[in-house]
């Protein structure tokens, strides 16, 4: 069982996420996906379906970070980015995964994916697909206080990514089920991208 230590660290940590995203979101320094990503990831299929509905899925992205972030990044081939793994605050503070893995050192359970895009203006945003959400690169350090075990340039990423650890199935009948029971930020964009599948006879 979690330590009261660990708790209040928690307590603490939770109270720091949330206003620093309310900050964020306030100045713009934290957005949603926006329809010129959701372009972009529709051009590109994971398992015959477009992207885009598997990003909008929180089902399918969370605890999925490393499998996602590799998804995204094939949708922003034509970006400047690199790929980041790093221990990070949100899982290395809850006590839930403090308690569960207590004594396993071995298991890297606090690791997180991310993805850092560097515009032409030189500004950097995080995208985090566990979350859903792109930050701005000193706010989202500043969140999750990130310990960084690995940098994957762009060129070191081909166009034939493994996904054989993806293990979510994913069917036109489980995305809409999942679109359907859940309300979140995406809800309604996940259910007119399904829409826009059932659609398009390629993805039929």
């Amino acid at each position: 069982m979690a330590t009261t230590k660990e708790i209040m660290n928690w307590e603490k940590y939770a109270e720091k996420y949330q206003a620093l995203v309310d900050y964020g979101i306030q100045t713009g320094r934290v957005r949603a996906y926006d329809d010129s990503l959701l372009q972009k990831m529709r051009k590109v299929s994971y398992n015959g379906f477009p992207v885009s509905a598997v990003l909008l899925c929180p089902e399918l992205c969370q605890g999925y970070c490393y499998q996602s972030v590799l998804l995204l990044a094939k949708a922003l081939k034509d970006s400047k980015f690199r790929v980041v793994t790093a221990d990070v605050d949100m899982l290395a503070l809850n006590p839930v995964y403090l308690d569960k893995y207590r004594g396993m050192d071995d298991v890297p359970w606090a690791n997180h994916c991310f993805l850092e895009e560097t515009t032409p203006e030189g500004i950097v945003w995080v995208y985090d697909t566990s979350m859903g959400l792109i930050f701005e690169k000193n706010l989202y350090y500043e969140i999750q206080n990130p310990q960084i075990f690995t940098i994957n340039e762009q060129e070191d990423f081909t166009e034939e990514y493994d996904f054989k650890e993806y293990a979510m199935p994913i069917s036109l009948e489980i995305l809409e089920s999942m679109a359907i029971a859940s309300e979140n930020l995406y809800t309604a964009a996940l259910l007119s991208e399904i829409d826009y599948i059932k659609s398009t006879k390629s993805f039929k």
